[in-house]
């Protein structure tokens, strides 16, 4: 049975699933290569008619009830957050908070005549239904009850839901509307930072540690809790307490909460905030139902440091977080719910996330290409022991092969590699081709049974497999890893690394360990600034070609500048 499952709002995406097993997932930025692509992924839908042929696909469902009606440029996402605190944003929210006339309202600015078969036929799954279906049946704890929690800015007129998951059955037992969204309060800071909402939050979150103002940070937050806060302390839900009707029309009532307030001090009140909410929401819930194994998902759970704290939560007993859990994710919870609901069966659960295609080299265009621009061009028997030597060597290079991840993480496939050790590495990197905020850290890749020599793992943890948990790294370690840690708090992001799931990647670490004797190495995205990941040959070379890097190893090819 062939279930495909759609997002078409911000960061749009497919998942299709063959017999209880994911074949093929990715998101429409990977085809278009406009960073965080939303509306409807018809390349993606292509890319599955030709591959799959659409009209063997038993059944289709939409992520969401709601018909999208934003194009989701980034133009779009900062034209709605200026006008958020406007009378006729707030005629909009009233609108929009009656679910009948709202349904109406949407149906009316339905656009997706682009791809009508798709149509014919289609369900729609609800959007916090999704999140909490791909933490539940990607943990695949089925044996146990699971207290499984969604939280993020907005999604069919709820920010926030928990629900008890056992034997594939999920049972919703409490939400929270949009109105209160803390989700939303987090992106309209993102906002006030002239940053792109729903896309940069991850950089408040990298800001706030450098903050060590405690007596300004207590201050905003007290502010804070003057607009968002649980009613008493036995309740299961924090309230927008605010003047306006929502917390999405608050734009003015935040600016005047920050208003002569230092950057970094915004940032680390905002992340404090947020992270003793979410963390006292979370203990009340584990106290409300005594299940203490804990599954979450929704893009509130993108935020890596807050996750590190809902771990060490003393009553929780383990923790799974569904990686890269914003909305284009929702695609998977879609397919497994309704595989499930249709067989009875459980799906196979997440044991990677490479579902992407591979790199297709076409040979004479690869040497046509590098003639023209002067590369050197050598196909290599064991080209991961030729990555691990320039490593070795200080050199940096970027690795495109295998098949691509999803989401937002290099896995090491889409991916620059360097040795963390290198003083100065992250300033050269960011010179060469990311051009990331000063202040932002890289993230590191390591042999997973190497993970507790570097980091103070927490048991609870299921896996740190996705870049989803970060973790203090011990004392002895950051003179050789600084350059993938919170150069702050050191802090890292870590992808434990198991042969299953990447051998190739797994033999690169390992030969790289054999030279060096750690197996740790700095792991950032292969793309240029504010693009996405690459997806073929064609954009790897005009990676290589508008950036300063001297190697590239393409599948098999090693690729290196003469004139660098």
């Amino acid at each position: 049975m062939k279930i495909l499952a759609i997002h078409d709002g911000h960061n749009a995406s497919v998942c299709l699933l063959d017999n209880g097993e994911i074949i093929y997932a990715s998101q429409e930025e990977r085809y278009t290569n406009v960073k965080n692509q939303g509306g409807l992924p018809i390349r993606c839908l292509e890319f599955i008619d030709i591959t799959f042929d659409l009209n063997s696909i038993d059944e289709i469902i939409f992520v969401g009830n709601s018909m999208t009606t934003s194009d989701w440029t980034r133009t779009s996402i900062l034209h709605s957050y200026k006008n958020s605190d406007t009378i006729l944003n707030t005629i909009k929210q009233k609108i929009k908070n009656n679910t009948m006339i709202y349904s109406l309202y949407q149906s009316k600015k339905n656009i997706r005549n682009k791809y009508p078969e798709v149509y014919f036929h289609a369900k729609t799954m609800e959007h916090h239904l999704c999140h909490a279906s791909t933490a539940y049946f990607g943990l695949g704890n089925y044996d146990d009850e699971i207290l499984v929690i969604t939280a993020d800015g907005d999604g069919d007129l709820k920010s926030a839901t928990a629900s008890i998951g056992y034997k594939g059955n999920l049972e919703e037992i409490m939400s929270m509307p949009t109105k209160d969204s803390l989700g939303r309060l987090y992106s309209y800071i993102t906002y006030l930072y002239n940053m792109v909402p729903y896309e940069h939050e991850y950089k408040i979150m990298g800001l706030a540690p450098y903050c060590n103002d405690k007596e300004k940070i207590q201050e905003c937050k007290l502010k804070l809790k003057k607009i968002i806060d649980f009613s008493d302390d036995n309740s299961l839900q924090w309230k927008y307490l605010g003047k306006y009707p929502s917390i999405q029309n608050a734009g003015k009532e935040i600016k005047d909460i920050f208003y002569n307030t230092r950057f970094d001090v915004m940032a680390a009140a905002i992340q404090e905030f947020v992270e003793e909410i979410v963390v006292e929401w979370i203990t009340r819930l584990i106290g409300h139902t005594g299940i203490k194994k804990v599954a979450l998902a929704g893009g509130l759970f993108m935020n890596v440091k807050a996750n590190m704290l809902i771990s060490e939560i003393k009553e929780l007993e383990d923790i799974f977080i569904f990686p890269s859990c914003g909305d284009e994710s929702n695609v998977f919870g879609a397919v497994w719910h309704r595989y499930f609901q249709k067989t009875k069966s459980y799906p196979k659960r997440l044991e990677h996330f490479y579902f992407g295609t591979e790199i297709e080299i076409v040979e004479e265009e690869l040497l046509q290409e590098a003639k023209i621009n002067h590369w050197i061009v050598q196909k290599k028997d064991n080209i991961e022991k030729e990555i691990a030597s320039l490593l070795a060597q200080g050199e940096i290079v970027g690795r495109v092969k295998g098949s691509m991840e999803f989401g937002a993480r290099s896995l090491g496939n889409r991916a620059i590699l360097a040795n963390p050790s290198i003083d100065g590495i992250v300033k050269t990197i960011n010179e060469m081709i990311k051009g990331r905020d000063f202040w932002m850290p890289f993230a590191p890749s390591l042999l997973e049974e190497d993970l507790e020599k570097y980091f103070q793992v927490n048991s609870k943890v299921l896996d740190y497999d996705y870049m989803i948990f970060t973790a203090y790294s011990h004392p002895n370690i950051r003179k050789y890893a600084k350059n993938a840690l919170h150069p702050y708090d050191f802090t890292g992001r870590p992808q434990a690394v198991k042969k299953n799931q990447n051998s190739d990647y797994y033999n690169l670490l390992q030969y790289y360990k054999d030279i060096t004797g750690e197996s740790l190495i700095l792991n950032t995205s292969y793309n240029l600034h504010g693009l996405p990941m690459v997806a073929n040959m064609e954009q790897a070379l005009y990676v290589f070609q508008n950036s300063k890097l001297k190697f590239l190893a393409l599948n098999n090819y090693l690729i290196k500048k003469n004139n660098v």
